[in-house]
């Protein structure tokens, strides 16, 4: 249970005991009424399992298959490995009929081990010299 759930818990909490209204307890949680009047009806049948999103722990709906996930990799180091992702996500999609972000392909590769970014160049402009101690003491 986070801090954020802990905090609704209390103010629940309090509203069940009489020490809040429902009207302040709704905005001390910065919901609406309704929204508050719903999560103390869950409160009160589920107890403190009210406050816990119900999705917790489970898999995404959107999450992207296992095999699919294997298939761009082994793709990607078989046929586009001097790629980027970006580059490789465009191929993916033209060759294969595989659509990936290039975000979501990046991720895969540095997961395999198949792709490292490139550091980025820093390259100094201009270096500064230490100042003079008197004036004039370059001219000479």
């Amino acid at each position: 249970m986070s801090a954020n759930d802990r905090d609704r818990l209390k103010v629940l909490h309090e509203v069940e005991q009489g020490h809040l209204k429902q009207k302040e307890g709704a905005v001390q949680l910065g919901m609406s009424e309704r929204g508050f009047r719903k999560l103390l009806k869950r409160y009160r049948a589920k107890s403190d399992a009210a406050v816990v999103h119900g999705l917790r722990g489970r898999r995404s709906n959107r999450r992207l298959t296992d095999e699919t996930a294997a298939k761009a990799v082994e793709a990607v180091k078989k046929d586009y490995r001097d790629f980027g992702p970006t580059l490789a996500a465009e191929y993916l999609r033209k060759d294969l009929s595989l659509t990936l972000s290039r975000e979501t392909l990046r991720q895969l590769l540095i997961r395999e081990g198949a792709w490292t970014a490139k550091p980025r160049r820093i390259s100094e402009v201009h270096v500064w010299r230490p100042r003079r101690s008197c004036r004039g003491e370059l001219l000479q």
